[in-house]
């Protein structure tokens, strides 16, 4: 239901605006602590908006083993003309590794992306304008 909301934006899966920039989502993902939809602006002008969800988990391997099943289950949603990815970088701030997986929709119209680091996984499901 989510990854198909993207299409209009997240309209029919967003309430109101809590704090003007972001908005619950009444669509929360199994086990995420949060889930919301805000805006999305990328280092050019575009601006978009995002679904994003986070889970703390309990440890780095529980954590690892978060991502690999919401990459399984993201790519079963994925058109078959959809380029996906992999790397791993370093944080800026922290040094902590990150390792991301994402997938873009031809044209870049859309794009998925999933994160682990540490204990801590998140992912962002985004539409451009």
């Amino acid at each position: 239901m989510a990854f198909t909301a993207r299409l209009n934006s997240f309209a029919d899966i967003r309430t109101a605006k809590t704090n003007g920039v972001i908005a619950d989502a009444i669509v929360k993902l199994e086990g995420a602590k949060e889930c919301s939809i805000k805006k999305a602006s990328p280092p050019s002008n575009e601006v978009g908006m995002q679904f994003v969800c986070y889970w703390p988990e309990t440890s780095g391997p529980a954590a690892e083993t978060r991502f690999r099943d919401l990459i399984s289950r993201v790519e079963g949603l994925l058109p078959s003309d959809w380029t996906t990815r992999q790397e791993t970088e370093s944080d800026e701030d922290t040094g902590a590794k990150i390792t991301k997986w994402y997938a873009i929709e031809p044209g870049g119209k859309h794009d998925v992306r999933i994160y682990v680091s540490g204990d801590a996984v998140g992912l962002h499901i985004t539409t451009w304008n």
